[in-house]
């Protein structure tokens, strides 16, 4: 047995009250949520006797608090979506004009880049025609050319084919420049390539090479050629 003045403890309830103890997290008794600083006031701790009950009320359940919480986010996310579809709605709404006049610039520079490519296209395509016309403008008259230059070869072999003292002998182009019969330039074609003396039979005709320089071919141009001949 106790002396009896001797201090009798505090129930668990009022000594936990005295202590003020603050818990991080809430804990509850007896099926009633309180914080612990508070406590005392809820709790039911029949080994000590302790029956005393909150003055305020009953706390709420965790579960109700944790609902209705969860209720207001999901509320505020509900707003804070809206908001941000109403931002993007209004972005795409002004946005339209500067999409549309990035559409037609891009548009405009693409008719640019294929109007010029059809410009240049027909003007190569023009000076392809041109060129080729003026080429074989230009072969017709190197024909043409050639012809009389064989002639004129053809005049000057004769006269040093029946003189003496080579009365009878099938000169070159060769003998008669070093002989001093024929000018140096006048002894090539127009393709820059000698002509070709060749007698039979007593006569003389002097022939090009024509364009390909090659002898005995379809275009060996002849000094008697006709010009049916000729545009072969």
């Amino acid at each position: 047995m106790s002396a009896p003045n001797a201090k009798r403890p505090l129930p668990f309830c009022r000594e936990r009250a005295r202590w003020r103890v603050s818990l991080a997290r809430p804990t509850t008794c007896a099926g009633v949520y309180a914080t612990s600083s508070e406590r005392h006031r809820a709790c039911s701790v029949r080994q000590n006797g302790c029956h005393e009950s909150a003055s305020a009320g009953p706390y709420p359940d965790i579960l109700t608090v944790r609902r209705a919480e969860l209720r207001q986010l999901l509320e505020e996310s509900r707003e804070l979506n809206e908001r941000i579809e109403t931002v993007a709605d209004d972005v795409r709404r002004l946005s339209r004009p500067i999409v549309l006049e990035r559409r037609r610039r891009a548009f405009v520079r693409w008719g640019e880049r294929i109007l010029w490519a059809s410009i240049a296209g027909g003007g190569i395509a023009c000076f392809a025609f041109c060129y080729r016309a003026a080429y074989l403008e230009l072969e017709v008259a190197k024909i043409q050319a050639a012809r009389q230059y064989a002639r004129k070869v053809k005049d000057v072999a004769d006269v040093h084919f029946r003189t003496a003292p080579f009365a009878g002998m099938c000169p070159t182009v060769k003998n008669l420049v070093d002989d001093k019969e024929l000018a140096a330039f006048d002894a090539d074609d127009p393709w820059a390539t000698p002509f070709r003396i060749e007698c039979a039979d007593g006569e003389i005709h002097v022939y090009s090479n024509g364009p390909d320089t090659k002898p005995g071919t379809a275009d060996d141009i002849r000094d008697d050629s006709s010009p049916q001949e000729l545009g072969r």
